[in-house]
């Protein structure tokens, strides 16, 4: 059984981007927090090798789980339009 069966809020609608404004996560007055190694969305240091850890965990460090972009708005609506590196291998 699908999520969305369960939950419509799983179903990814097509959104209108005309009349928003679309700011850079990267850029000011945003803040991305839990980048542990600065703007590199990596979980581990690039620099490791598979005979420093195993290659799932190499592999898995591209998923940037505990990611969070802070900001503060009023805005009634807010939209995100984001890029996926990898595809929906893992969309949970």
């Amino acid at each position: 059984m699908k999520i969305t069966a369960i939950d419509r809020n799983f179903q990814a609608v097509q959104a209108v981007e005309e009349g928003y404004c679309f700011i850079d996560v990267k850029q000011e007055p945003m803040c991305l927090e839990g980048l542990a190694w600065g703007d590199d969305y990596f979980r581990i240091p690039r620099s490791f090798t598979t005979s420093e850890i195993n290659r799932g965990a190499k592999f898995l460090a591209n998923h940037t789980s505990g990611v969070c972009v802070r900001f503060r708005s009023d805005s009634p609506e807010i939209r995100l339009r984001a890029e996926l590196r990898y595809g929906l291998d893992m969309n949970h």
